[in-house]
């Protein structure tokens, strides 16, 4: 009965902590209140660098190139997608998008998930 009151406590604590990060801007929160996190710092709030992530304060997707309409949009109102999460570092990895990887990685723990990063 302990164990299970204990996953209960957990897993309340973890709800709590997804719904707080949800109902803070993410971009505040993930994007240092930019419209863009990009792969290096001094490229930040600038959309023309790429890869990179475009933060809105309900969602943030991930844009992997300028000539590509293929985005991944893993973070939305509805929540965090761990598919499209992990879909996204594998991107940023085969790009060595390091910072990227780290943010999306740093995301999905945020929201109780663990995303393959």
């Amino acid at each position: 009965m302990k164990a299970i009151m204990s996953i209960i406590a957990v897993s309340a604590t973890l709800l709590i902590a997804a719904s707080s990060a949800q109902a803070a801007s993410l971009k505040k929160t993930y994007c240092g209140n930019n419209e863009f996190f990009g792969t290096v710092s001094a490229r930040d709030g600038d959309g023309g660098a790429y890869p990179h992530l475009h933060c809105g304060s309900r969602f943030i997707t991930y844009s992997p190139g300028k000539n590509t309409r293929h985005h991944i949009n893993f973070l939305d109102k509805g929540g965090l997608s761990v598919s499209k999460a992990e879909n996204a570092c594998i991107d940023t990895n085969g790009k060595s998008a390091d910072r990227l990887t780290a943010k999306i990685a740093e995301i999905c723990t945020d929201y109780g998930a663990a995303c393959d990063c």
